[in-house]
Formats: structure tokens, C-alpha cells, sequence
């Protein structure tokens, strides 16, 4: 009996703890439930916000595009304009460069052409100085010139009036020298005339007593070719014949024209040889 009751108790127990435990589930699961729907609600809540704040985002970005666009296009008009501007002063500051260029260009070449005409004026007087420096050197050089031609003259003069006293004494020395030729060949043929008129005395003395004539001997070679008494020992020069003595060599050279008594060459000096 105990047991019975203590077993059905029990399944009593089991059954309302089933019971509990099911409701525990079905409490769990209704709460699972609405916490999903709350989630969904949230999650959608979330994303309606999120899209809420991207075109917010969308829309505040495409006013501050807009309003950049704006200031963009304000600073470009600001910018064209300073640009514009700064053109206009550049252009205006090109001007005036150009300009002062223009009239330091004209203050050079004025320059420029008074250099060239003082340069001009200074050639010219260089060139008037070098001129008359050239003319005072040309006038130098005719006087020298001059000059030594006076004194080339004068030379001349003084070498003409030595020459023609020169010629004179030569002239007079060859009249001398012919004179004693002229002499010595008169006296040669005095004496030739003489031993002639003696050979013919001696002959006809010959004749009257009757001696045969003997022949001359012959000539002594060594012997001087001209007075054929002294020794031979002069050479003539340059045909080198030696045949006279030492007292006929200076009287041969004497002569207006001496020439070698054998074969007739002109002698032009003589050579003393010791024998």
C-alpha cells in the first residue's frame, strides 16, 4: 500500500514534473519566439536605420558635394580671375620690360655707335700717325739712301781716279818695260850683227890662211837656253820647262809679254831649283 502510493506519488511527481517541464518548454519556446521577433524588429529597426543614416549620409554627402562644387567653382572663378589678373600684370610688367629693354636696346647701340665712331676717329688718327711716321721713315730713308749714294759716288770717284792712276802707272810701266824690250832687242841685234860680221872676219881670216873650218860642238844642254852660258835652274810655270838661269828668268818675267823661249806658253812665274 505504502508502495503504491509512494508510486504514484511518484508518477504523480513524474507527471507534474513532465507537465512543468513541458510547460518550462513551451514557456522557453514562446520566449524564443518573441525574442526572435523582437531581434527581427530589432534587426529590422537597425537596418531601417542604417538606411535611414546612409541617405541622410547620401544626402548630406550630396550637399557637400554640391556646396564644394560651389566653392569650386568659386575658387575657379577667384582662381580665373587672379589668373586673368596676374595675365594682365604679367602682360603689363612685359610691357614695361619690354619697353625699359627697348630703350636700354637704344641707350646700347647709341653706345654702340659712339664706340664705333671714336673707335673710327681713333683708327683714323692712328692710321694719319702711322703715315706720317711712314712718310718721316720713307723721307729718313731717301736722305740715307741719298747719302750713301753720294758717298757710293764719291767711293766711286775714288776708286775710278785709283783705278785710272793705277792704269796710268801700269801704263807707264808697260811703256818702261816695252822700252827695254825695244833696248835689249836692238842690243840683241846689235850683237847678233856683231857675231855675224865677227863669224864672217873669222871665215874669211879662215880662208886667207887656210884653215878648214871645224863644226860648232853641240850645245850644252844644262846650259841656259838664252845667254847659253849660265846653267839651267829656273822652271817656267805653268808649262814647266826648266831652261834658263837665274840672270834670264827676271828678264824674261820683265817683259810686256813674257813667254817661254822653247815652246812659247806664257809665263806666269818661275821656280828656282837647286841642283
Amino acid at each position: 500500500m505504502t508502495e503504491r502510493v509512494a508510486v504514484a506519488k511518484a508518477r504523480g511527481m513524474a507527471a507534474a514534473a513532465e507537465a512543468e517541464a513541458a510547460a518550462a518548454e513551451a514557456k522557453a519556446k514562446s520566449e524564443a519566439e518573441a525574442l526572435q521577433t523582437r531581434i527581427r524588429k530589432e534587426e529590422e529597426q537597425r537596418k531601417r536605420a542604417e538606411l535611414n543614416a546612409i541617405i541622410r549620409k547620401e544626402k548630406a554627402d550630396r550637399k557637400k558635394a554640391e556646396k564644394a562644387r560651389e566653392q569650386t567653382a568659386e575658387a575657379e572663378a577667384e582662381a580665373a580671375a587672379a589668373a586673368e589678373a596676374e595675365r594682365a600684370a604679367a602682360a603689363e610688367a612685359a610691357a614695361v620690360a619690354a619697353a625699359a629693354e627697348a630703350a636700354a636696346l637704344q641707350a646700347r647701340i647709341r653706345k654702340e655707335e659712339e664706340y664705333r665712331e671714336e673707335q673710327r676717329k681713333r683708327a683714323e688718327l692712328n692710321a694719319i700717325k702711322r703715315k706720317e711716321k711712314a712718310d718721316r721713315k720713307k723721307a729718313q730713308r731717301m736722305e740715307a739712301e741719298a747719302e750713301a749714294e753720294a758717298a757710293a759716288a764719291e767711293r766711286a770717284a775714288a776708286a775710278a781716279a785709283a783705278e785710272a792712276a793705277e792704269a796710268a802707272a801700269e801704263a807707264a810701266e808697260a811703256k818702261r818695260k816695252l822700252h827695254v824690250q825695244l833696248h835689249m832687242e836692238r842690243e840683241l841685234e846689235s850683237l847678233n850683227q856683231m857675231m855675224r860680221s865677227t863669224e864672217l872676219r873669222v871665215q874669211e881670216v879662215q880662208a886667207q890662211l887656210g884653215i878648214v873650218p871645224q863644226p860648232a860642238p853641240a850645245a850644252d844642254e844644262s846650259l841656259c837656253v838664252v845667254c847659253v852660258d849660265a846653267p839651267k835652274n829656273h822652271i817656267l810655270l805653268p808649262c814647266r820647262h826648266m831652261c834658263v838661269c837665274q840672270v834670264c828668268a827676271p828678264r824674261l818675267q820683265g817683259m810686256p809679254t813674257p813667254c817661254c823661249p822653247v815652246c812659247r806658253a806664257p809665263i806666269e812665274q818661275t821656280l828656282h831649283v837647286f841642283l
